[in-house]
């Protein structure tokens, strides 16, 4: 029953991302450059893997540990920016609605931001824990064969799992630095719109 159920929840939540990164690459292009359309991005990658097919056996390592703590970092980057935010504009919704002026995005009330951010920004870190209690057998089973490789193996899994997320940030970090403007002293806001100014340690719009 559970296998059935990991089955039906990692397809819907391939449709699901991919729904969201293909409307936004049509309607919103400059999300590109932000390290929340990356992760989406990531997140549809690994929501396709079958993981009790037998074929899953590096994949999943690859991008399993990378989808998990890259959940939970980009929920808690964003809140900490939001703080901040939310402290230089009165609140989070003046903060949200001049990041989206900055970048040309469509006026949205409260309520559109607000699901909109939960999706993006916290809706992942549910779906990878549900994804791991539904695969958890699959997951473990994937995990023991590649320990039982060799020791090295075993060890470069566990490390990957902790810092794989970290080279992905790198990753999108050299590769959009100067579309992003980050040079000219510009940094990759990740709200629902994308670019803040950062001058004197206070967000700038």
């Amino acid at each position: 029953m559970l296998s059935t159920l990991a089955f039906a929840w990692e397809r819907a939540c391939m449709v699901i991302y991919g729904g969201w990164v293909f409307g936004n690459a049509l309607n919103h292009p400059k999300k590109f450059l932000t390290l929340t359309y990356w992760t989406m991005c990531l997140y549809v990658m690994y929501f396709t893997i079958d993981k009790a097919s037998p074929h899953a056996t590096v994949l999943t390592p690859l991008l399993h540990g990378v989808a998990f703590t890259g959940s939970i970092s980009v929920m808690v980057g964003y809140a900490v920016m939001a703080f901040f935010g939310a402290a230089h504009h009165g609140s989070w919704y003046a903060w949200e609605a001049a990041m989206s002026k900055l970048n040309n995005l469509p006026h949205r009330t409260f309520g559109e931001k607000l699901a909109a951010n939960l999706f993006v920004h916290a809706w992942p870190v549910v779906a990878v824990a549900v994804d791991l209690w539904l695969s958890w057998e699959p997951l473990s089973n994937i995990y023991a064969q590649v320990a039982h490789r060799n020791a090295a193996t075993g060890w470069a899994v566990s490390i990957w799992f902790s810092v794989g997320f970290f080279c992905f940030g790198q990753t999108w970090q050299k590769l959009t630095f100067k579309a992003r403007g980050a040079g000219n002293g510009k940094n990759e806001g990740e709200g629902e719109g994308g670019d803040v100014d950062k001058k004197a340690g206070k967000n700038e719009v």
